[in-house]
């Protein structure tokens, strides 16, 4: 197949897609044209749409519904979308209107109310906020401020707008209307949100705030039990070495105060003794006459020895010569000196 060829065919293929589609905008349109007319007819004969327009209005849109019906069955019938679209145009800017004040009639109550509970919730969140101590305010001056003035405002445009609607008939386009609602609606809401997210936020911060306070605190609590664990274990030790001490010094002067004790007793023992003994010597005639004795005669003690010593001397010198006499004499000699001897020796 040629490059030529195989373009041709593309081309065709396009065609046909684009046609086909094309067709299927204009059966869309076509539906949806004959859809709003049958739509159209229908309501105005309805009571809530009779009294949302007058007579002409009605006989105007009735008549364009019924031009159009003709023409899309005859010459309208194989048209382009867009002229479809054109047509359905036409007809809306005509019933349309009357359509939304219809519309707004029936929803304008449910609204109303909605923005009455949000003027009254406004109000019990701007009391309940100005009777916060100052001390625990989470909004400032300001922004009270500018939610009372809010409040203020749209509850008087509220009362306004709805005694101007009630003066109006129902034909004609609302003064009140569902738009202008929605948004004082939710200018109150938006400032309610911004006030509460911001309690939110402060409320997350203090319990944050709170939550490291007691952590803190726990720590503090813990290092301080730690801290008494120690220093109750140091003064455990402490006392427990003075015991020891106490108990060591108290075995060291038990001990000293025994030998002490023993020492005393000994003393005593001896000092008994002696007393006894020197009792017993004074009870004695027999000591005391020695001791008197010895006390009077020691000199004369001393005197005799002195002459006992001196005899001897002489009788050693004498048997010393005797024993040579009798070494000179022989047998018989000695015999006599034996006897001198021992009659010299007890004189």
């Amino acid at each position: 197949m040629s490059q030529d060829t195989l373009s041709l065919s593309q081309k065709k293929l396009e065609d046909i897609a684009a046609a086909e589609t094309a067709r299927k905008e204009r059966e869309a349109a076509r539906n949806n044209l004959e859809s709003y007319i049958l739509e159209a007819q229908d309501k105005l004969w309805q009571e809530q749409y009779e009294a949302a327009s007058t007579q002409e209005q009605r006989e105007q849109v009735r008549a364009l519904c019924s031009q159009l019906d003709e023409w899309i069955y005859d010459e309208g019938f194989d048209q382009e979308a867009s002229v479809y679209k054109g047509k359905l145009n036409q007809l809306s800017a005509l019933f349309e209107p009357i359509q939304r004040r219809v519309q707004e009639t029936q929803d304008r109550p449910e609204a109303t109310q909605a923005l009455k509970d949000m003027l009254n919730g406004s109000q019990v969140f701007l009391v309940r906020s100005k009777e916060v101590p100052a001390e625990h305010q989470l909004f400032t001056d300001i922004e009270l401020a500018t939610l009372e003035e809010l409040i203020n405002e749209t509850q008087k445009w509220l009362d306004e707008k709805t005694e101007l609607q009630k003066s109006i008939p129902a034909h004609e386009d609302p003064k009140l209307t569902l738009s202008d609602i929605a948004d004082k609606w939710s200018a109150l809401d938006r400032e309610i949100k911004y006030l509460i997210n911001k309690a939110k936020i402060a409320k997350v911060k203090k319990e944050k705030e709170a939550a490291e306070e007691k952590a803190r605190e726990e720590k503090k609590k813990e290092e301080e039990k730690k801290k008494k664990k120690t220093t109750g274990k140091k003064k455990k030790n402490e006392t427990n070495a003075k015991e020891e001490e106490e108990e060591e010094g108290k075995g060291k002067t038990a001990g000293e105060e025994a030998a002490r004790a023993e020492n005393e007793k000994k003393t005593e023992e001896k000092e008994e003794e002696e007393v006894k003994k020197k009792r017993e010597e004074e009870e004695d005639p027999l000591n005391i006459f020695e001791e008197a004795r010895e006390e009077n005669n020691s000199e004369e003690d001393r005197r005799k020895e002195e002459e006992v010593e001196e005899e001897e001397e002489e009788v050693i010198g004498g048997e010393e010569e005797e024993e040579e006499e009798e070494g000179k004499r022989g047998p018989a000699g000695s015999s006599s000196g034996s006897t001198e001897k021992s009659g010299h020796v007890e004189l």
